[in-house]
């Protein structure tokens, strides 16, 4: 088995400060345990993102090809207010229905 020995790090005093209240408030009980987990969430968000990119990339493509058929609707000056009244109405059904759920 290899030896790894300690990483060091050096805080700014700003990060050395937080970590210590975290530790004074018992969120954590050491500096090494307070920086793991910053590290696991930094890891987590940066897969999330990967993942969440992946995903937007997909849709994307989706509107690619459908534009590639032809399956779109221009908008100008002349006709974008049926845009505004169709988005604005389409939010007001589902807030209504969000509403319903709730009560």
């Amino acid at each position: 088995m290899r030896y790894n020995p300690p990483m060091e790090i050096t805080l700014s005093p700003e990060f050395e400060s937080y970590v210590d209240e975290l530790i004074a408030a018992g969120k954590y009980a050491t500096k090494d345990e307070a920086l793991t987990d910053g590290l696991r969430a930094l890891r987590e968000r940066q897969e999330l993102s990967g993942a969440e990119l992946e995903d937007l990339r997909r849709e994307i493509q989706v509107g690619i090809d459908a534009i590639d058929r032809g399956e779109y609707e221009e908008f100008d000056e002349t006709n974008i207010h049926k845009l505004a009244e169709d988005v604005h109405r389409r939010g007001m059904e589902r807030l209504a229905a969000e509403r319903l759920k709730r009560a």
